[in-house]
């Protein structure tokens, strides 16, 4: 008889597959194995790289620490004085914003359920 396999989901891709920088992975292990009923705020998550990570420390914590992003999201034209050409085609081929292309790599990387709430700040906030 004939063994049927199944085929596995597609496993989400690893932080690493976002673009940008991110050296405070220790600052982050420490920050969850310390804290509980905690609120955590990044600002200017810019597309994710950090974000992902700290998002998936949290789920896997399994504990109550709520994260929150904030970030002005720059549009694609406002960017190409100061972003990498990589990063500026990234926002292009995924809807024109940062905001887009942040959205795009926190669903890639399955980090969307560990962050509670994403504002669109502005420079000009007071």
């Amino acid at each position: 008889s004939a063994t049927i396999v199944e085929s596995s989901p597609l496993r989400p891709k690893s932080c690493d597959s976002v673009p940008g920088w991110f050296q405070g992975k220790d600052v982050f292990q420490s920050a969850v194995k310390d804290f509980d009923n905690a609120l955590f705020v990044e600002l200017g998550p810019y597309l994710g790289k950090s974000s992902c990570h700290m998002s998936h420390l949290i789920q896997d914590s399994q504990k109550q620490i709520e994260f929150h992003v904030v970030d002005a999201w720059a549009d694609v034209n406002t960017m190409q004085g100061w972003a990498p050409k990589e990063h500026v085609n990234l926002v292009k081929e995924h809807g024109g914003t940062l905001q887009d292309a942040f959205l795009h790599f926190m669903t890639q990387t399955n980090s969307i359920p560990g962050i509670a709430k994403m504002v669109h700040g502005s420079d000009t906030d007071k």
